[in-house]
């Protein structure tokens, strides 16, 4: 059966949705995409709008798998029609542009005042860095998104926190804990703290924390990671899977996404809501969110 295929070797972090009829696939402004066209010998391709897309299909047309070569070149949506012989049966591509966004994050290292010992996360500062390139691997193929680094530093908070640092019970009754650090690393705050200047406000902050405690169920999802307030994340050190894919999901919440019944969120999804199972697959439903165009 002809249809559009990933090419060999393929993940799924590069923007192609099959879960979609037809299949949707994003292509950023300079990142030009290669997909296939398996089963279709003799099959004629068209791009319906040219200005979108530039489209190049390998030769010779009797080949029953060809790459079809994909540049973007503005933006908005084109249709990729295969036909058959005698123009009995056709698939459909829809390819679609977004523009680049850029997001700060920063990514900040907590310790609090205990004493004889501070509880303090014991996560090295060189982590950060692996993270930001996990977050990028992720998001900037499947939505065209990239995150940059604007801030990095330990943060000493006033006090003894304990063990575990209580997620909130709801957002809008955030724990003392979270508040605290929530606020320690708010632009114009000072807490022991270098101050963000304003218009450096990192879209994202993450918080390596030591230990989480669970006070209740919302905005609590997968293993070891916490969100509220739009742009706060929290992660302890304790985590069973990848840190970088975790961050990955939370910061997915910073910036609209969520897993309701109502999203159909499948297993192998960014936002699937439980560590078994979570996945790094930004469908084209929460690219619309995470990168809204004008008009599709």
């Amino acid at each position: 059966m002809a249809r559009f295929d990933e090419i060999e070797g393929r993940n799924d972090r590069d923007g192609l949705d099959m879960s979609e009829n037809p299949p949707w696939l994003l292509v950023g402004l300079g990142l030009p995409k290669v997909i296939r066209l398996r089963d279709a010998a003799n099959w004629t391709v068209n791009n319906s709008n040219p200005g979108v897309v530039t489209m190049t299909v390998g030769e010779p047309p009797t080949r029953p798998e060809r790459p079809i070569v994909l540049i973007p070149i503005g933006m908005g949506v084109s249709t990729i029609e295969a036909r058959a012989p005698g123009g009995r049966q056709r698939i459909q591509l829809r390819v679609y542009t977004r523009p680049l966004v850029l997001h700060p994050i920063a990514f900040y290292f907590v310790r609090d005042q205990a004493r004889p010992v501070a509880h303090q996360t014991r996560r090295p500062q060189a982590e950060a860095a692996q993270i930001l390139r996990r977050l990028n691997e992720i998001y900037y193929p499947q939505a065209n998104i990239l995150f940059n680094q604007i801030d990095l530093q330990s943060i000493t908070l006033p006090g003894d926190f304990g063990p575990d640092i209580d997620l909130p019970r709801r957002e809008i009754d955030p724990s003392p804990e979270f508040a605290a650090v929530q606020s320690a690393t708010e632009p114009g705050r000072v807490l022991g703290v270098r101050a963000l200047h304003p218009a450096n406000h990192a879209r994202v902050r993450v918080h390596f924390v030591w230990s989480i405690r669970r006070a209740g169920r919302a905005s609590i999802d997968t293993e070891g990671c916490g969100t509220i307030g739009g742009d706060t994340v929290l992660v302890e050190d304790q985590l069973s899977a990848d840190a970088g894919t975790i961050v990955a999901h939370e910061v997915g919440h910073a910036l609209g996404l969520q897993h309701r019944p109502s999203d159909r969120v499948r297993r192998g999804w960014l936002m699937y809501p439980h560590i078994q199972g979570l996945g790094t697959f930004i469908p084209k439903r929460h690219v619309d969110i995470l990168n809204p165009a004008t008009t599709i």
